[in-house]
């Protein structure tokens, strides 16, 4: 887990989740779990592999 918070990458946070729970998760400084974050393409892309 530890590559994807490379600087290049700009990883604020990683979450990883298992038939529905989360198993996994890690934070970049200054972010935790009650942070707002921005998803841009990102959340169109989950809401309609959902849909």
């Amino acid at each position: 887990m530890n590559a994807v918070f490379e600087p290049k990458a700009m990883t604020a946070s990683f979450v990883v989740t298992w038939k529905g729970r989360i198993i996994a998760e890690r934070y970049g400084g200054g972010v935790n779990k009650d942070t707002p974050l921005e998803s841009w393409s990102m959340g169109k892309s989950v809401s309609g592999t959902l849909i």
